[in-house]
């Protein structure tokens, strides 16, 4: 999620000498643009390589489709505004959805590195464990 939360651990993308900590609210309604902490599915751990806790940006509703494009995000045609991303390349092109009843289409900032539904799919609302209401930076 670099550069909205700063992670230490060594991974890609990882700069900060110390990891941010934050504050998670239980679910509530989930609007796009939240960030979520969630429990990974099987099939994550998989693609990933890890397993356990995840915390990742929600972009697409239920019956909404998201397509990337010329690096940019669309929302059933609309562009989506991303202030919280550094400008850089996005992966390549590509469109999901119309993301299912009771899930959600979920991409981490760290676009170029993160591990999202763009490889292992929607995620189970049901997987969510709070919305995050506060980062605390060391």
């Amino acid at each position: 999620m670099e550069p909205t939360l700063h992670c230490a651990r060594p991974s890609a993308g990882c700069r900060a000498e110390e990891s941010d900590e934050i504050r998670v609210r239980e679910v509530r309604p989930i609007e796009r643009g939240d960030i979520v902490v969630f429990e990974s599915p099987k099939i994550t751990e998989e693609h990933c390589g890890s397993g356990g806790k995840y915390v990742i940006r929600v972009i697409g509703l239920p019956g909404e489709t998201v397509r990337l494009r010329d690096a940019s995000v669309f929302v059933d045609g609309a562009p989506l505004r991303e202030p919280y991303l550094k400008p850089g390349p996005l992966p390549p092109d590509g469109s999901w959805g119309p993301v299912p009843t009771g899930h959600l289409f979920v991409l981490g900032d760290n676009r170029p590195n993160a591990c999202d539904s763009r490889v292992w799919g929607m995620l189970p609302r049901a997987r969510v464990v709070g919305t995050v209401t506060e980062v605390i930076r060391p």
